[in-house]
């Protein structure tokens, strides 16, 4: 060996690095924890505190400067003795959560279904024994008597059920992905369907504008527009009552989506969130390169009223210089107008104009879509227009009566064959 080395056969230190290097790779390997790119663009993973039995997370500027930590924290102990730590089945469904969270945020381009997760989780699980029970004893006899409870305490429906129970299914997943354990014990679980309440469908004037409540809401936005022209906020709402868009979709529209009568919709604004330690907390709002579903990304027609409120719009916008990365409605300092103010200000116009009910846009689009179906239009073109996968969520969820009660006994009383009792007594 020393003649070899002495003889420059054999290069010492590009052994040593090819040895490190080895070393390096088997360390990672082995690292049970996901290594992934925050939206704060540092680099994030957990590491294990043996003397403290604990998980905590670690971040660095780079994947290098993470993986050296790693390695660092590694080589302080035993390597097998610090993966044995990593794979106790006395891991909670407490613990898995906090990790098992921050990769659904890694693994979604939408924050806000991470936060209505989180939302579950501190209603129905954060208080429940059931966390703290390690997932080596969690069996199926155990995780059905759960969940039996929770259908029959809190009353849910069959799809309130399914969404809640997304936290054990994948966390128990993702045990079995790190090798906590090796089979899903809640997939047994089965409930009745005749223990889930039926969701009553809520009462037509708590979700769309009845008889003339839209008409009067319109004609008070135009007024609020006319007297301050260089305030477009008036003129989105009643752009809407056009169109039916997601508020989302509304507030990101673009001049360039027009092309001659229609309007592309392909964008939307999304409330942003980020886990900071075990929390999920709101940062802002930002725009999204993508509707909210395959089927949101269409064309909508842009009928004669719709194409000149655009020209109010234009004409405003040109007049007071507002301009903001293309966006149709933009408010007095330059900057796109938030769902948030739309929101806002169509309260306001609500309880002006004398409507009990508060309203939101979304509100709005219901009313339009429910419209649809009073035209006879069909209802896969009005799925199509609505920006929706399946025309049972449209029926479901968007066809309600826009007509007031007396409006509806005046037609039913004219409906049918007509007769004159009077000759046949």
């Amino acid at each position: 060996m020393n003649h070899t080395v002495s003889n420059g056969i054999i290069n010492l230190d590009y052994v040593r690095n090819e040895m490190n290097n080895q070393k390096r790779k088997a360390i990672l390997s082995k690292y049970p924890y996901k290594i992934w790119e925050a939206s704060d663009g540092r680099w994030k993973t957990y590491s294990f505190d043996i003397k403290k039995q604990e998980r905590k997370m670690i971040a660095k500027k780079s994947r290098e400067e993470l993986e050296e930590e790693i390695i660092k924290r590694c080589t302080e102990v035993e390597d097998s003795a610090y993966i044995k730590a990593n794979l106790k089945e006395e891991n909670t469904l407490r613990d898995l959560y906090k990790e098992w969270l921050v990769i659904k945020m890694y693994r979604t381009n939408s924050s806000s279904y991470v936060r209505r997760i989180d939302n579950d989780w501190n209603k129905y699980y954060k208080n429940d024994p059931i966390i703290d029970i390690p997932i080596g004893k969690l069996t199926y006899l155990v995780l059905d008597e759960w969940a039996h409870k929770v259908v029959k305490n809190n009353n849910l429906t069959k799809k309130s059920y399914y969404i809640l129970t997304i936290i054990v299914r994948q966390c128990l997943k993702y045990a079995i992905e790190m090798n906590f354990i090796s089979s899903n014990p809640f997939v047994r679980v089965k409930i009745d369907s005749k223990l889930f309440i039926k969701k009553k469908k809520p009462q037509s004037e708590t979700q769309v504008f009845v008889g003339d409540e839209g008409e009067r809401i319109c004609k008070l936005a135009l007024e609020k527009f006319y007297q301050k022209p260089r305030f477009t906020t008036p003129l989105a709402i009643v752009l809407n009552f056009k169109l039916g868009l997601r508020v989302g979709e509304l507030m990101a529209l673009k001049w360039s989506d027009i092309n001659g009568n229609y309007l592309h919709i392909q964008r939307m604004e999304i409330s942003h969130y980020d886990i900071e330690g075990e929390q999920v907390v709101r940062n802002g709002v930002k725009v999204s390169e993508y509707t909210k579903s395959a089927a949101g990304d269409r064309e909508v027609c842009l009928n004669r009223q719709a194409r000149e409120i655009l020209k109010l719009v234009k004409k405003a916008s040109m007049e007071y210089g507002y301009y903001d990365e293309g966006y149709i409605f933009v408010n007095n300092k330059s900057k796109r107008t938030t769902t948030g103010s739309i929101n806002k200000y169509l309260y306001s116009l609500c309880e002006e104009a004398g409507i009990e009910i508060k309203k939101s846009s979304h509100k709005i689009r219901k009313t339009f879509i429910s419209s649809l179906f009073d035209t006879g239009l069909n209802v896969d073109k009005i799925r199509e227009i609505a920006g929706h996968e399946d025309e049972r969520t449209s029926l479901n969820n968007y066809c309600f009566e826009t007509k007031t009660d007396r409006e509806s006994e005046r037609i039913l009383d004219e409906t049918g064959c007509k007769l004159n009792i009077a000759d046949t007594i």
